[in-house]
């Protein structure tokens, strides 16, 4: 199973090493870290260039985070997908105890996208015409 923490940015670079560090070395195998970078002016690109290669960075016009979350859900290849703010962190156990967690979860089907809640926000994206 496939996880993808998803962080979303504006002008936050400064915080950025910090968020993805966390996001990277997780208690779980098989995470994708994916950076929405909503139009900042500055230094957001270059502070992620030692990411290359562990980080899909994709950069937008300044569209708002709205649109950046989608943008990067619509790029996401993870069977859950984790928000996390460019200027958090998540503790090592976060995810590996949330997917253990999950049959504890209340379940909202919204728009074609499973939400799972509370401890976190865990999304599994559906197919339109039927469960993947």
């Amino acid at each position: 199973m496939k996880t993808t923490v998803l962080i979303t940015t504006y002008n936050y670079g400064r915080y950025l090493p910090q968020a993805v560090e966390s996001a990277l070395f997780r208690n779980t195998a098989n995470v994708e870290v994916i950076v929405v970078d909503d139009g900042s002016t500055d230094n957001t690109k270059e502070v992620l260039r030692p990411y290359k290669g562990r980080v899909r960075y994709l950069y937008q016009e300044n569209q708002g985070q709205a649109q950046a979350l989608n943008n990067g859900f619509d790029a996401s290849f993870g069977d859950y997908i984790f928000l996390l703010d460019a200027d958090d962190i998540f503790y090592p156990e976060k995810i590996a105890e949330v997917l253990g967690q999950g049959r504890r979860f209340l379940t909202i089907n919204l728009l074609n996208w499973l939400f799972l809640i509370p401890g976190g926000l865990k999304i599994r994206r559906f197919n339109k015409t039927k469960w993947i």
